[in-house]
């Protein structure tokens, strides 16, 4: 390049032209693209145009420029890499609450912390974060297994409460299967029961070998749906609606075992009832006539049982029970057919009989020894008598009749109530009106009311021996309750029935 006096030779004049021209077609590009953007950079040339150093020199802001934007970017960039690798390393650090429990996992498997693999409260730190490893932590206390409406009828299709629903229930409404939840008591009731059950998490371990996280309600909640069908088939509507506390400890009982059987590490805290036991809605309002019914039926069973007891003690005494085991044995072994421990029964019931025996049963045995002594004083001397005379009557049977025909109108006519007449027989038939006595008539009215009263209490012992059977106790063809008393003892008419003496 030469002053502005100086002449160029050819070959700087055709560098010059050709600067000149591209510096035209630089000018014509910028003046093109000036309406899209601005300049990023100006390049001014202050000294003539005529080197390839000079136009190297006018580039070099640019160049620097551009670099500055790149060492910018680049600083940019690694403080965006540090910031993700501090996020990455702070996502193994967590804080484990006092109300949650937890697990450590590496590769998905469970791994030790410290000294267990259950994560106790405070802050944790995993050195190899996620994905490899991660800590699932989940609450473990006050979680609540709801069973309100299993059991109730649905309420919500009609829009009700609860307190509606019993208010607007009538006798004639229907329970609707597949709809209406409902149990059964032991006596065939229907029960509606609500519950819940509170729980905790007390072996995060076992519980995330054995049950999903999101399943912990759910398990529980069918473990104490069946808990609660099983302990209500076994008690009657009553019981359920009186004993509610030893309702509620049965079902904790039985869900926890549920669960135990399933080693799932989930403990039951407590079972309520926010609603108590009812009977079917339908019925509620009736209800309270119901259990009046069932007090009046309660107070005479009650009463009945006392009856009962007290007529034992009247005809048996204190000891009744016992002749009740010994008469129950006797009967169970005549119908097995085993006659020789029938038998051996039987004597053991007559020796109670003499030494226990009190009340009536010792009245009715005594009448009946009583009643043998006079048979065997009258009818059996009158037996003896006619059997010694067996002999004559077979050789002289007309001597003895007429001797006894005798005897029996001399005792007519010793009677002091006997009144004779003598009719001459030239008569022939007469018909004769004779009243008799005052005194003989009076004497005859004395023996008939005596002759009542023996026949009276002969008719009301032979109705205390009897024996009003249940209809348990009557068999076909087989020894049922037939205990009687004849000869003073006590004898089993079970042996008759099958053709015995």
């Amino acid at each position: 390049m030469s002053d502005g006096n100086t002449p160029l030779n050819n070959d700087d004049q055709s560098l010059s032209e050709a600067v000149e021209s591209d510096l035209d077609g630089l000018e014509e590009e910028q003046d093109a693209q000036t309406s899209r953007r601005a300049a990023s950079a100006e390049f001014i040339v202050e000294t003539e145009v005529g080197t390839a150093s000079a136009l190297r020199d006018a580039m070099d802001p640019a160049n620097q420029s551009l670099a500055d934007a790149l060492r910018l970017s680049f600083r940019i960039l690694q403080i965006v890499i540090l910031i993700l690798i501090v996020l990455f390393l702070g996502s193994g650090v967590v804080t484990v609450k006092d109300s949650q429990g937890g697990v450590l996992t590496r590769w998905g498997k469970i791994i030790t912390y410290g000294d267990s693999q259950a994560l106790e409260g405070g802050l944790k730190w995993s050195k190899w974060p996620y994905p490899v490893g991660e800590f699932i932590l989940f609450d473990v206390i006050n979680l609540q297994a709801d069973v309100t409406e299993s059991f109730l009828p649905n309420s919500k299709i009609r829009g009700y409460t609860i307190q509606q629903h019993l208010e607007r229930s009538r006798v004639t409404d229907r329970y609707r299967i597949g709809v209406d939840g409902a149990l059964l008591s032991k006596d065939g009731d229907i029960v509606h029961v609500s519950v819940i059950a509170n729980y905790e998490i007390i072996d995060p371990v076992k519980f995330l070998q054995s049950v999903k996280l999101n399943q912990a309600d759910e398990i529980v909640k069918v473990a104490t749906e069946q808990s609660v069908i099983h302990v209500v088939s076994t008690v009657s509507l009553q019981e359920l609606m009186d004993v509610t506390d030893d309702i509620k400890q049965r079902i904790h009982q039985s869900t926890q075992q549920a669960l135990d059987n399933i080693n799932c590490g989930i403990l039951i805290r407590q079972i309520s009832m926010p609603e108590p036991p009812r009977p079917p809605y339908s019925i509620v309002g009736t209800f309270s006539d119901i259990q009046e019914a069932r007090v009046q039926a309660s107070s005479m069973i009650q009463t009945a049982r006392q009856s009962s007891e007290s007529i034992r003690n009247k005809i048996a005494g204190q000891d009744w029970p016992e002749i009740i085991t010994l008469i129950n044995q006797y009967e169970n072994a005549a119908e097995l057919g085993e006659e020789a421990d029938s038998e051996a029964i039987l004597d053991q019931i007559n020796i109670w009989f003499d030494e226990k025996a009190e009340g009536i049963s010792s009245q009715i045995i005594s009448e009946a020894r009583g009643y043998q002594s006079r048979i065997e004083s009258t009818l059996g001397n009158e037996a003896k008598r006619f059997s010694s005379l067996l002999a004559t009557y077979r050789e002289h049977p007309e001597l003895v009749i007429r001797q006894k025909w005798y005897e029996a109108s001399a005792y007519v006519m010793s009677r002091t109530d006997a009144e004779i007449y003598i009719v001459p027989p030239s008569l022939g038939r007469i018909n004769i009106s004779i009243s008799g006595l005052d005194a003989i008539a009076q004497y005859r009215r004395d023996l008939k009311l005596d002759r009542q009263n023996q026949e009276g209490m002969s008719a009301g012992m032979s109705q205390m021996t009897q024996y009003i059977k249940r209809g348990a106790d009557m068999y076909m063809n087989r020894p049922g309750r037939l205990l009687d008393v004849k000869q003073g003892e006590v004898i089993g008419q079970g042996e008759n029935r099958r053709g015995g003496n």
